[in-house]
């Protein structure tokens, strides 16, 4: 054919696809470019490019492979046609306890949990670690117990509790309520107690105000008056002792006792009522002071009688009316048993004696302290310091601290004697019998206010029983000057029974012997006299005493 050709068709190059250069080649899936025909070697030109991987998602191309970055879900493929790929690649929203605009943007705990939210490249394409927050302290959540459920203070708390975003995830007000009016304790969680004189209880519980209390003012005993013993009770009239409030059920202490009654007067109480004994007249009435009664029986006679004759007499020497038999007496009194008419008038009286003597009679007593509601007759028990009250009182403590709980069956000493010192007997079987009494304020001067001026020849304190023992420092008098002088009695101890049932004879006494015999005074002492357990009780003391100036004064 007069002519030689090798011409043929060149193939499709590498990365693209189509039946032939001259009829056209196509860049493979996931190329960018195009492939045209050329008449030079290779005969086509190409431009098909593998395609990078598209934005979210990481690769060496698309051709190669893309993976959505993390956080992102989805998925990218190749195409042929621009932009030579397809891509789902979507950021994931934050999980279930987070908050924030996605896993990519970043997530935070929602309030109330602790952890956080990270971005990973496989499904889920986050990791979370947000977990509840557990109640804090002081608070509690029902079965759940954590902060978002919801947590409340507990019982005795008051405040509450809030889910926040910053650790510790949590904002808590819950503090500790103190205890309420009426009530002690160091707070209503750790417990409170009603008040001394209250009674009630004191509870947490959950609302406002956070406990819950029952104390009241306990009304005030039998035989005491007051409007509650907080604020205050006294013995009725006719009784001693006192009431103190106290923090245990009945919430007070009474010693309030019937006052025996008084001497010259017989009956079994001052309240139950006393009549004033045979040759006596005049009443006992209850009061409500110290001595708890005033008595008047008193056993008056008849010293002399006579007339007074109308107008006479009146001037010259006065009618002088004899006293035929009186002796020692100390108080005189005039009555007009009878008048003319509408009366008239005494114009002088006076007692007349035929001498005196300022000798010391010598006249010796025995005196029995045993309570405040059992005093020798003409004595009362004053209410702190004899020295400043009137003559004739003692004081061993304060008066609400003497009873006789104990007594039970009755004392030992209405059985036995509890001692013998010097050939003196401490027996008081009949007198003062059930009447004696223990005080627990042990550990105070014994004071004594006589109205006539005497010295000691003996002085005996009485014990509880032998773990009671019982010790002084001096017996003393005040002179003159009003100071307080050693009696020079010498004090010893002395072993006997004791007042309780159950003592035994080896309970120490503590004696003293005769003072000197210039310590002559109203006004005595036992100084620094103490119970030295630790339980500070003493239950009286017997005084034999010697009269120092006594007058004695015949009628005329």
């Amino acid at each position: 054919p007069f002519y030689s050709s090798t011409c043929s068709i060149v193939a499709c190059p590498a990365n693209s696809v189509g039946a032939n250069v001259p009829t056209g080649c196509s860049c493979t899936t996931g190329y960018s470019g195009s492939v045209s025909a050329i008449t030079t070697s290779p005969f086509y030109s190409s431009t098909c490019f593998a395609v990078a991987c598209p934005v979210n998602s990481r690769g060496s191309s698309v051709v190669a492979g893309c993976s959505c970055n993390a956080g992102y879900s989805g998925a990218v493929s190749a195409i042929a046609t621009s932009p030579f790929y397809t891509s789902t690649c979507s950021a994931v929203a934050c999980p279930a306890n987070s908050r924030g605009a996605s896993v990519v943007v970043g997530c935070s705990c929602d309030a109330g949990y602790s952890g956080s939210v990270s971005a990973i490249s496989t499904s889920p394409f986050f990791t979370s670690s947000c977990s509840p927050v557990t109640c804090p302290a002081n608070s509690a959540g029902g079965q759940v117990n954590n902060v978002p459920a919801g947590c409340s203070c507990n019982a005795g708390y008051s405040g509450a509790v809030s889910a926040t975003s910053s650790s510790p995830f949590y904002s808590s007000t819950c503090s500790i309520v103190a205890c309420p009016a009426n009530s002690v304790g160091a707070n209503v969680p750790t417990g409170c107690s009603c008040t001394t004189g209250y009674s009630g209880s004191v509870s947490a519980i959950t609302t406002s105000p956070f406990y819950s209390s029952t104390c009241f003012a306990v009304a005030c005993p039998v035989n005491s008056r007051g409007s509650s013993v907080v604020a205050g009770c006294s013995c009725n009239a006719g009784y001693s002792g006192a009431v103190a409030a106290i923090t245990t059920s009945p919430f007070y202490s009474s010693t309030c006792f019937a006052v025996a009654c008084p001497g010259n007067s017989r009956g079994a109480s001052v309240v139950a009522g006393c009549s004033c004994n045979a040759g006596y007249s005049g009443a006992v009435s209850a009061v409500t002071r110290s001595p708890f009664y005033t008595s008047t029986c008193s056993n008056w006679q008849t010293g002399a009688t006579g007339s007074l004759v109308k107008c006479q007499n009146i001037q010259g020497s006065p009618v002088k009316i004899t006293n035929a038999h009186a002796s020692n007496v100390r108080y005189v009194k005039f009555t007009t048993t009878s008048y003319f008419s509408a009366g008239g008038g005494l114009n002088y009286f006076a007692a007349c004696t035929t001498g005196t003597s300022d000798q010391a009679s010598n006249t010796a007593s025995t005196l029995k302290f045993v309570a405040p509601d059992a005093n020798p007759p003409g004595w009362r028990y004053a209410s702190s310091n004899p020295s400043s009250e009137s003559c004739n009182s003692w004081w061993w403590g304060p008066s609400g601290n003497w009873n006789r709980n104990e007594r039970g069956g009755g004392w030992k000493l209405q059985s036995v004697v509890g001692i013998t010192v010097d050939g003196t007997s401490l027996d008081w079987r009949t007198n003062p019998g059930s009447s004696a009494s223990q005080t627990y304020a042990a550990d105070n001067d014994i004071i004594l206010h006589f109205c006539d001026a005497v010295t000691i020849q003996q002085l005996i304190a009485v014990p509880w029983h032998q773990g009671h023992p019982l010790q002084a420092t001096q017996l003393q008098y005040r002179d003159s000057s009003g100071t307080w002088q050693n009696s020079g009695a010498t004090g010893a101890k002395a072993s006997g029974y004791g007042l309780w049932s159950g003592t035994s004879s080896t309970a120490q006494y503590w004696t003293y012997g005769a003072a000197s015999s210039t310590a002559v005074s109203k006004h005595w002492r036992v100084q620094g006299m103490k119970d030295t357990s630790v339980h500070s009780r003493g239950c009286g003391l017997q005084v034999p005493q010697w009269l120092a100036h006594q007058i004695q004064q015949v009628i005329q």
